[in-house]
């Protein structure tokens, strides 16, 4: 069994970076729901760090997905999502984000982290995209758009395995004799 690396709280992180920023690191931050886990999250994230020397990544807690993504969201505990982001190799630091997506605390989070680059996928929610763009600019930090995988969105395989599974199109196997 392997040591888990720690979670964060934001405070330790502002220190964290401060001091990485007094030795000329590049900080990184990306940040999302990651409900259920799948390719393209780990594509945004692997792609993530290489335009960085520090990586950050908010996890959305299940209250703020809960707030954009409707009460049956999200499926995986913030626990659980938190545990398999930050043991991915490519994570230097993860916390648990507890701010709503429509929310201006997003300015003072990025200011406070120091970031020089926050980075999302081309799968950002086009509602945001816009007011983080004008957040990231007023901080003269870049904001960094990565084409990930193409592979189904969370919202799509949920959907699939609906259709799939659904008592109206199941068929049970034929019994092997």
């Amino acid at each position: 069994m392997s040591k888990s690396k720690p979670i964060f709280s934001l405070e330790s992180l502002f220190k964290i970076c401060y001091d990485l920023k007094k030795y000329g690191k590049r900080i990184g931050l990306t940040h999302g729901a990651f409900d259920l886990f799948h390719h393209a999250h780990l594509d945004l994230l692997q792609k993530s760090a290489t335009m960085c020397d520090f990586l950050i990544v908010g996890v959305d807690s299940d209250s703020s997905i809960r707030s954009y993504k409707g009460h049956k969201r999200p499926i995986v505990k913030e626990e659980h999502r938190m545990e398999i982001i930050s043991e991915l190799n490519c994570v230097d630091a993860a916390f648990i984000k507890d701010i709503p997506h429509d929310s201006p605390s997003h300015t003072g989070l990025y200011k406070n982290l120091l970031v020089d680059q926050i980075i999302i996928g081309t799968r950002f929610d086009e509602r945001y995209k816009k007011e983080i763009y004008e957040e990231a600019h007023s901080l003269g930090t870049n904001l960094i758009e990565i084409k990930v995988e193409d592979d189904p969105s969370t919202t799509t395989m949920i959907n699939m395995i609906i259709d799939k599974y659904s008592i109206d199109s199941y068929k049970p196997a034929e019994k092997i004799l």
